[in-house]
């Protein structure tokens, strides 16, 4: 059946960001599994504050979309595989089937991923005890 990949990553350097996308096709190779496309959707501001395997709270991360095809347990073979990345914030596998999927933003219009909207997010992030670290 075919899969679909959301993946974020770390915002560092070009290589870092292919080091990161290289390993996780890599995982979904060793399970198997027929990488059929992979999506560039650009580098954007995170819509929550997430935590990356490290510790540190990032910002900011690449966002990508792996099409792939793979036996039925793929899921729970990636799962903990993906937790041990170092350059992975966020991911995850959903079934796709090809009559009810859509492209995001096919509209033409901007498509807004639900990030901020402040134009100083970097400063207002950090609040402690009502003073704000800059």
């Amino acid at each position: 059946p075919g899969f679909e990949q959301t993946l974020i990553l770390k915002c560092a350097s070009r290589a870092d960001v292919a080091a990161g996308l290289r390993s996780n096709l890599g995982h979904l190779l060793r399970c198997g599994a027929v990488i059929r496309s992979v999506d560039n959707l650009g580098e954007r501001r995170l819509p929550l504050n997430m935590r990356a395997p490290v510790g540190d709270k990032p910002l900011i991360g690449h966002y990508f979309l792996v099409h792939f095809e793979s036996p039925p347990g793929v899921k729970d073979r990636l799962r903990p595989l993906q937790r041990l990345d170092p350059f992975m914030i966020r991911g995850h596998v959903c079934d796709k089937t090809e009559a009810d999927w859509v492209r995001p933003c096919s509209t033409g219009e901007q498509c807004k991923f639900g990030e901020k909207d402040k134009p100083n997010f970097e400063q207002a992030y950090a609040v402690k005890r009502g003073y704000r670290h800059y």
